[in-house]
């Protein structure tokens, strides 16, 4: 079926409005990352890199085994905890790699 100028198909107008009402994970990632030293401070920030966001999991990597045990424990929890209340609380879990 050919479109009629000035009209666009449902499907095109639903992204728009699913896009205003959450915003892809991008957008989130790219947040996170702008705020990621001032979210875990600058001695965390230089031992992690972070990835991808995956099924509301942040995925992010560190520098080392120790770091990794660190932050596997209540310090990870304090970093999700603010990601939560500072960018959104979509990311349910930070995954340290």
């Amino acid at each position: 079926m050919k479109k009629k100028a000035g009209f666009k198909s449902i499907g095109d107008v639903l992204e728009v409005i699913i896009g205003q009402i959450q915003p892809p994970a991008d957008s989130w990632l790219d947040s996170i990352k702008e705020k990621w030293e001032e979210i875990v401070g600058p001695e965390i920030a230089k031992n992690t890199k972070i990835e991808r966001i995956e099924e509301s999991i942040l995925l992010v990597k560190v520098s080392s085994h120790i770091w990794k045990n660190e932050l596997r424990g209540g310090l990870g929890t304090v970093i999700l905890k603010k990601i939560q209340n500072e960018i959104t609380d979509k990311i349910k879990k930070i995954r340290w790699m």
